[in-house]
């Protein structure tokens, strides 16, 4: 394994150097302005029309080349934002420390971090594109956007402008570069929202008080889309599993708090995209003993569950001394909510076998100093799905005495019956590799939801290589696949006269 560096570039050299230069630059989702800057200077550096509009999207246009000058307009779009996660034992600074990335065989991974593939290798891709004039293609409008992983805000800026008769794009196909499988193209995504309770509350003295710990960590996390139909465990929820069988110890009734419990402190997850990978509470309990027996029991109980999808779980139970808590009535109320909330799959597409069709992932848990903040992630590619699911987490937020809200909303990109941008990129996909292309929908969030939307008579197809492990420090890609696909993409374009 050796760091990937300027002097031993994979090939295609072109494409891995834009994203060694990208990789340079911190650009988690909301602190993109110096890559959304650098983008507008190299494609001034090239001389092209460039726009940096208030959301610091940058589109970027080059004109046809010869002989493609009738062609309709073709517009690559991804995302310049990237999810910031690292493992426990990682110094990585994201807001200001480059990426190091390793080759390891045919494989690129980064040190401890996640990588920035997703969606960094769109903007390489493009810049690429861009940059060669020995291209056969149509008149290019690369879009790149900003703040996907967090709610497609960026997206959600070029849908509002459109939508208000400004006409920033003028192409009548787009090529969305955001897929992790090669050979797959997508055609469907599931829409969504974000779901958000608070509970204001402070935290009160007390004289000090024997309290336990409990810290949920090693799960494997991985994007709340994709990996959900696997069931891999969340912390958050099983964190308060467990606080709740602490307050019920060993109770046959698992809906009493004889053990009465008041919290010092309950976080965790930290996107609302990923299952979340860790979770930790302090806490104090009238019968610390009592507690610890049950809790025990409780810990040994859901190693056994997730064994085969969670074998590298741990559950650390300590000791701690409390001098602050919130009172047990609060304490109750969020546990309460989290426990009792659904999370998961909730149904599968009757549509599209094996498809998720709607889906929750409880994400981020905060502890502040006004109270808690917990956001949830809902996915669905029915709408009519997604708000039932609201209204049952509004029921339930209200039972609890929390406030709810729900935020981001974005549509889902509903499957065209007839698209020529389809039916040629399968048929370049197929002369290029004598294997048939897969035509698929996820359960996940595509911009291109948003831009259908606005964008009805624009043909869109989503596809890129093979990337594993998205939203984990754990993300890696497929060296050769990332050739491939700059490949398919040149013959593609070509083909498009």
């Amino acid at each position: 394994m050796i760091e990937m560096t300027k002097q031993n570039l994979p090939e295609p050299v072109s494409v891995f150097r834009w994203f060694y230069e990208l990789n340079q630059i911190p650009r988690g989702s909301g602190n993109e302005q110096a890559a959304s800057d650098w983008l507008l200077s190299v494609a001034k550096g090239m001389n092209l029309e460039a726009h940096q509009d208030k959301a610091n999207n940058i589109i970027i246009k080059k004109a046809a080349s010869k002989g493609y000058e009738n062609a309709p307009a073709v517009i690559l779009q991804g995302h310049m934002d990237m999810v910031c996660e690292k493992v426990a034992e990682s110094t990585h600074d994201f807001e200001k420390d480059p990426i190091r990335m390793l080759i390891d065989g045919e494989t690129l991974r980064a040190d401890g971090t996640t990588l920035g593939g997703d969606d960094g290798l769109a903007v390489a891709y493009a810049l690429a594109l861009l940059e060669d004039d020995e291209l056969a293609h149509p008149a290019l409008e690369v879009l790149i956007t900003t703040s996907e992983e967090t709610g497609m805000d960026g997206a959600m800026a070029i849908h509002d402008a459109i939508k208000n008769g400004e006409k920033p794009l003028s192409g009548k196909l787009l090529l969305n570069i955001d897929s992790e499988e090669e050979g797959i193209f997508l055609i469907g995504c599931a829409g969504g929202a974000n779901f958000q309770v608070s509970l204001a509350a402070k935290r009160e003295k007390t004289a000090p008080q024997a309290g336990l710990t409990l810290k949920v960590h090693g799960l494997q996390g991985g994007h709340s889309g994709q990996k959900i139909i696997e069931g891999r465990g969340n912390a958050i929820k099983l964190l308060a599993r467990l606080l709740n069988k602490a307050r019920c110890a060993s109770c046959l009734d698992s809906a009493c708090t004889v053990n009465e419990l008041r919290l010092g402190c309950f976080e965790g997850g930290s996107k609302h995209n990923a299952i979340p990978l860790l979770a930790f509470s302090c806490f104090s309990v009238k019968d610390v003993a009592r507690a610890r027996k049950a809790l025990e029991s409780e810990i040994a109980a859901i190693k056994r569950e997730y064994s085969v999808i969670d074998p590298g779980l741990h559950i650390e139970l300590g000791e701690c001394t409390l001098e602050e808590s919130y009172n047990p009535e609060v304490s109750a109320s969020l546990i309460d909510y989290i426990f009792c909330s659904p999370n998961g799959v909730q149904s599968m597409s009757h549509d599209i076998p094996g498809l998720v069709q709607t889906s929750l992932n409880v994400a981020v848990l905060e502890n502040t100093p006004e109270g808690f903040n917990l956001t949830s992630s809902i996915r669905s590619s029915l709408a009519s799905s997604s708000q039932e699911v609201l209204d049952r987490l509004t029921r339930l937020a209200n039972r609890c005495g929390l406030v709810a809200s729900s935020s981001g909303s974005y549509p889902a990109w509903e499957i065209k019956e007839h698209s020529p941008l389809r039916e040629k990129a399968l048929e370049v996909w197929k002369d290029m590799t004598g294997r048939e292309g897969e035509i698929e929908a996820i359960h996940a969030g595509v911009e291109c939801g948003l831009f259908s939307e606005v964008m009805p008579d624009v043909d869109m197809l989503s596809m890129g290589p093979d990337l594993a492990d998205v939203h984990t420090p754990n993300e890696h890609l497929s060296i050769p696949s990332v050739g491939r696909c700059y490949e398919f993409i040149k013959k593609l374009l070509a083909e498009l006269k």
